[in-house]
């Protein structure tokens, strides 16, 4: 079996590009700092304390000296993974405050359980070793081989070996009871892949055809790689596979089946909420629970002592003692405890740090001891609209799948206005297209139709065959009647639906009548899944180097694209449901499957370019505006943060930028 691809060893310093804008506030006033700087506003932070010169936490220490503990080189592995922290060397101790906003368990995910078997770097570039310290992968992409870190063991002190990978595959990702969705991240050729152990630090995935992105799919977050890092040791016991009298100990301990009793346990891995409610089961994360997510509206964390990383002079992380999250149910709270100093570091767009408490942020600065830093969102765009190119009505289907109708529509949004009204001076006119900062930026698909033209805008629906207008000025479908229909947008986001009734008047110019459909998230997934919608706006994900791993605005590529879900459900399915698509989406569909089997990246992100290409050809949807302007809050007292971050669904951050080297000063 030949190799062509072998990756291993330990991890340095690396300087997190830095991507965010600098940004404008309308009408925003107030003493300090300017609410359009990101820099400090009361000096620079001061230098990081010398370290102690202990090599593990106090409190570790005097349990080590009360014989409670192993010695530190015998919780430690031979070879621990080692990093450089961003500010040097810093010293123990301190309590990361940080707010929850309802059991978001995939916020505490993306902070505190991003130690799987790889991960991204903290640039969003590669896929690095962590609990998998190597691997190599055959020349034809099917067969993928892992080397575990030796030594490494769970916070009870058990050793993490191959049968804990074994176990949380066959017994938890495989079991159609505890996972009846099957897993992509593990699947080609439409079959789950075959685990085979080879040694206590040795396992082997193989898979009936190449899946050359399956190292990117491991380092991201998603349903199948939060289960993948389970205690065989502790939760054998409440398998039926593996232990006796599961039934009964489920019914003793009021529960229905073993699977409840399974997930009561944590079995369902880190991204559920009965993982964080539970203090019992061992982890290989930097911090375990010590105070439940429950009825108590509190979390608390404290330090792993057997945690597997050092710093660059051999000191055991984390250097944080414990984590406290305040859990509120009020995002006005969230706002208020984060101005008034209450959070060391929160950088999520979607609950502290959105645009629209901005300037609140930027006010109290001062006053709450905090900074603000640069974030570049990987979003595409904020609001995309996605015209059911499968609509079940005739008429609707011909006039949505004239790409003159789209251009038109595209050409007739102003978008510097909606950038000023709704944004707030922050992003650019921009198409569903990935980014500059992305390796696949094409200028010509992000641009395009991007001009505010009336006239150009008319041309175009006059072109798409809507010349006929009524008395009231608005165009004549195919049948001869007023062409109507309504936008489909999320009531939970107060700019989706403000940037929509801006473009319905826009329309409105050029003869065309949209109204708003104003639903509840669930009912809008609802209606998108049985295809019973005109339009539907939504916020374009995909725009950093995750295109390629979703690349639901690109093409048509599962049953739940917003533009196309039949063509989707064809290509999802492979033929069994749905409609088939038109020859270009085939052709991006070919190439697809294509770079789903292709090991190398080089030879993968030119075949999506080329998929790109094809996407820009069609004009599938239509584009708003590009986050830009985009920042978090760290307090003062809070170290090795990186001064620009990334936010992304595939780059869990903070994840990636090791919170376990954070430290806290003062």
């Amino acid at each position: 079996m030949g190799v062509v691809e072998s990756h291993g060893g330990s991890l340095s310093r690396r300087t997190v590009l830095g991507r965010g804008a600098l940004i404008a506030l309308v009408g925003f006033t107030g003493s300090g700092c300017s609410a359009f700087s990101m820099k400090p506003s009361n000096g620079t932070p001061g230098k990081t304390p010398p370290a102690s010169a202990g090599r593990e936490a106090p409190a570790l220490a005097a349990l080590v000296k009360e014989g409670k503990l192993p010695p530190l080189k015998e919780r430690l592995p031979k070879a621990p993974l080692t990093i450089e922290p961003l500010d040097g060397v810093s010293t123990y101790g301190g309590t990361w405050q940080d707010l929850l906003l309802g059991t978001n368990t995939t916020d505490l995910y993306r902070k505190l359980a991003y130690d799987t078997l790889v991960r991204w770097d903290p640039d969003w570039r590669k896929v690095i070793p962590n609990l998998a310290e190597s691997w190599e992968v055959s020349t034809d992409g099917r067969v993928y081989t892992f080397h575990l870190r030796a030594g490494v063991k769970w916070s009870d002190g058990h050793p993490f070996t191959t049968d804990d990978i074994e176990f949380a595959y066959e017994g938890i990702i495989s079991d159609q009871e505890l996972t009846p969705t099957t897993s992509r991240e593990f699947v080609s050729g439409g079959q789950l892949a075959k685990f085979k152990k080879i040694d206590d630090h040795t396992f082997s995935l193989t898979f009936v055809e190449p899946n050359g992105m399956f190292l990117e799919r491991l380092a991201a977050p998603g349903f199948a790689t939060s289960r993948i890092i389970l205690p065989a040791h502790y939760l054998r016991e409440f398998h039926p596979r593996y232990g006796a009298n599961v039934e009964a100990k489920a019914k003793e301990q009021g529960h229905d089946n073993w699977r409840d009793l399974m997930l009561s346990k944590g079995g369902g891995g880190t991204i559920s909420a009965q993982y964080w409610a539970s203090t019992e089961i061992p982890t290989v994360f930097a911090w375990r629970v010590s105070r439940p997510l429950d009825s108590t509206n509190r979390l608390e964390l404290e330090r792993n002592p057997y945690y597997w990383k050092t710093d660059a002079e051999g000191r055991q992380l984390p250097y944080i003692d414990r984590i406290a999250f305040d859990v509120v149910s009020n995002p006005e709270v969230l706002l208020l405890k984060g101005s008034n100093g209450e959070v060391d570091f929160n950088a999520d767009p979607f609950t502290i740090a959105t645009l629209k408490n901005k300037p609140v942020l930027a006010r109290g600065r001062e006053k709450g001891k905090y900074e603000f830093v640069n974030v570049t969102d990987s979003r595409n765009n904020y609001v995309i609209l996605a015209f059911n190119l499968n609509h079940r009505n005739p008429a609707l289907r011909t006039t949505f799948q004239n790409k003159d109708f789209r251009i038109g529509l595209s050409y007739a949004i102003n978008r510097t206005e909606i950038i000023n009204a709704v944004f707030q001076r922050q992003g650019r006119s921009w198409q569903a297209a990935p980014r500059k900062e992305s390796v696949y930026y094409q200028e010509d698909l992000a641009t395009q139709y991007t001009a505010y033209d009336v006239d150009k805008a008319n041309q175009h629906l006059d072109q798409a065959g809507l010349r006929r207008r009524d008395g009231d000025g608005f165009r004549l479908g195919p049948n001869g009647r007023r062409l109507t229909f309504a936008v489909m947008v999320g009531g939970d986001s107060p700019e989706w639906v403000s940037t929509v009734d801006l473009i319905r008047g826009y329309w409105r110019t050029v003869g065309i009548e949209a109204q708003i459909s104003t639903v509840a998230r669930e009912l809008m997934i609802e209606r998108q899944q049985a295809n019973q919608y005109d339009v539907l706006a939504g916020s374009g994900i995909s725009g950093m180097n995750d295109a390629l791993l979703d690349p639901q605005w690109y093409f048509p590529y599962r049953a739940s694209t917003g533009f196309a879900p039949a063509w989707g459900a064809w290509y999802e399915s492979g033929g069994k449901d749905g409609e088939a698509p038109p020859a270009a989406a085939r052709e991006q569909m070919r190439l697809y499957d294509e770079i789903m089997k292709t090991v190398d990246q080089g030879k993968r992100q030119e075949m999506f370019l080329r998929l790109l290409d094809i996407s820009r050809q069609e004009f599938y949807v239509i584009g708003t505006v590009l986050p830009e302007g985009n920042y978090g809050i760290v307090r003062k007292r809070f170290r090795n943060v990186p001064k620009h971050l990334m936010y992304g669904w595939l780059y869990p951050m903070p994840g990636p930028t090791r919170p376990e080297q954070y430290a806290i000063s003062g």
